[in-house]
């Protein structure tokens, strides 16, 4: 089986790395000094996206979850756009280039559209949120959410997600908007540790 899997900040859950590969690669720390760098700041969660028999479908996947991901504006590391990295696997030259049956052969829209969904709407699994929940122990982090209004500049600020609550605004909306770029309700939103802005 061959997968591709995500790599998500523990501390914000935002993505940093796509990749693919065999057994054990996803949770390998044999990864480039970038790599190293963010996880060593904010720690990491592996999420597995999908699994296939073939290793072609595997790459399709990972060049279409980078391409996805960087025009969503999630942070990656990743060194190219995916695709190079064999798993474990020698190909012969036989298989090279213009010589492989798939070569220059567009992704079919079904396969597209499965590949769409298989990262719409996933949730954390359990053992993730555990996870999670470990490496915030001790931390005692505050985030402020700030929202800048697009036409009057107002700026308004709410220091963690109950006060942004009781003030009557969607958090899962404004996570939407964020990753879009987009405002919500008339603000573009920001999400920003308390540390960083003392």
């Amino acid at each position: 089986m061959y997968y591709t899997y995500i790599h998500r900040r523990a501390d914000d859950f935002r993505i940093f790395y796509v990749g693919k590969g065999l057994k054990r690669r996803p949770y390998s720390k044999w990864r480039s000094k970038y790599w190293h760098n963010v996880a060593n700041k904010h720690g990491y969660i592996v999420q597995i996206m999908c699994c296939f028999k073939h290793e072609q479908d595997a790459i399709d996947h990972e060049v279409f979850l980078i391409k996805s991901f960087k025009n969503l504006g999630q942070p990656l590391v990743n060194l190219t756009d995916g695709g190079e990295g064999r798993s474990g696997l020698f190909t012969s030259e036989s298989q090279m280039g213009n010589k492989n049956h798939r070569f220059g052969k567009p992704m079919h829209e079904n396969t597209k559209e499965a590949l769409t969904k298989s990262i719409t709407g996933r949730k954390l699994s359990e053992e993730s949120k555990k996870l999670i929940g470990e490496k915030s122990k001790g931390r005692n982090l505050k985030f402020i959410f700030v929202g800048n209004n697009i036409e009057t500049k107002e700026t308004i600020k709410f220091v963690g997600r109950t006060e942004l609550e009781n003030a009557g605004w969607n958090r899962g909306n404004i996570y939407k908007a964020m990753s879009k770029n987009k405002p919500y309700k008339g603000y573009l939103w920001e999400k920003k540790l308390l540390s960083d802005l003392c």
